[in-house]
């Protein structure tokens, strides 16, 4: 009684997108990803809000686990199409899209709440932010068909 549904926050590592269900029938059976189920993550993908939708339960064990990826050698990479600096910023920061896909970025408080949204011209953007509580925002990259191509955060300062 009383919790916030943070049950697992310390598995999100990075994101929402890393966060699995794994599921065996025993536990003389080694854990593997389930098959039936899907995540929504709600919005942007840091901040730690989210459901799983399973499409059937069979009867065995679940857990929750983080996924990573760099065991596996897919570590991401930073994007080098984005760049969004400085980072810590003070009054502004400044975003750079050499892909010329980026849209629009949007910042969002760590609670999910829409800050401030801006336009890129020609792949470029200056965001004052000086009215803003010193704190850490959630940013998102988004592209013309509003698919987001990028999440982050940004420390104000």
């Amino acid at each position: 009684s009383g919790s916030q549904g943070y049950l697992d926050i310390s598995l999100l590592t990075e994101n929402e997108d890393s966060l699995i269900l794994l599921y065996r029938e025993s536990p003389a059976e080694d854990w593997d990803e389930y098959a039936h189920y899907e995540k929504d993550i709600l919005g942007i993908s840091v901040n730690a809000i989210g459901l799983m939708k399973l499409d059937k339960i069979l009867p065995g064990e679940y857990v929750l686990a983080s996924r990573d990826t760099s065991v596996l050698g897919l570590a991401e990479v930073p994007s080098l199409e984005y760049v969004i600096f400085p980072n810590p910023t003070g009054d502004e920061f400044n975003v750079e899209d050499s892909s010329g896909r980026v849209e629009v970025i949007r910042l969002y408080s760590t609670e999910g709440r829409l800050i401030k949204s801006a336009s890129l011209i020609a792949g470029k953007a200056s965001i004052d932010v000086s009215t803003l509580p010193a704190g850490m925002v959630v940013y998102e990259l988004v592209g013309s068909r509003s698919e987001v191509l990028e999440t982050g955060r940004l420390v104000v300062q």
